[in-house]
C-alpha cells in the first residue's frame, strides 16, 4: 500500500470512530431534532399548515340516468379549487340549507366541471339544482 492510500484509510477509520463515538454519546440525536428545512424569513420556525379552502357553491348543469342513480355534472372544477376528496351536498332551492336524504359521491374532477353520482330523483334535481362542494 502506498503512503497516500494508507493516509486515506487512516482518515476514514478515524472518521468512522468519531461517528460511532458521537452516536454512542447521543450527539447525533441533537442534530436530528433540527428541522430539515425552514423557510427564509420565519426566524427558524416552520410555517403553519395552509388554511382550509372555503366551500364552493355551483349549479348542476347536466344530468343523466344510470340505473337508480343520476350522473350529475356540476359547474365547478379544479380551477375553482375543487379536489377529488371533497364532499358534495345538494342545497334546498336558492337557500344555503342542505336537502336531506340526498347523497352525492364525487366521481371525477375536471378543470371546469365535477362529475358525481347522486342518489336522488330527477324531480328533486329539477327544483334543487345547487350543490355545495366542501373540502375534506
Amino acid at each position: 500500500m502506498t503512503e497516500r492510500s494508507s493516509r486515506v484509510a487512516r482518515t476514514l477509520r478515524l472518521a468512522a470512530c468519531a461517528l460511532a463515538a458521537g452516536l454512542a454519546f447521543g450527539f447525533a440525536g441533537a442534530v436530528a431534532a433540527i428541522p430539515a428545512y425552514t423557510p427564509p424569513g420565519t426566524g427558524g420556525t416552520p410555517l403553519p399548515p395552509p388554511a382550509k379552502p372555503p366551500p364552493v357553491i355551483a349549479r348542476v348543469i347536466a344530468t343523466s340516468i344510470d340505473g337508480d342513480e343520476l350522473i350529475i355534472t356540476i359547474a365547478a372544477g379544479a380551477k375553482s379549487g375543487v379536489g377529488p376528496h371533497w364532499t358534495a351536498q345538494l342545497l334546498r332551492g336558492e337557500s344555503e340549507d342542505l336537502l336531506a336524504g340526498v347523497e352525492i359521491t364525487i366521481v371525477r374532477v375536471d378543470k371546469a366541471v365535477t362529475v358525481g353520482r347522486a342518489k336522488a330523483s330527477a324531480e328533486q334535481l329539477r327544483w334543487h339544482s345547487r350543490v355545495k362542494l366542501s373540502p375534506p
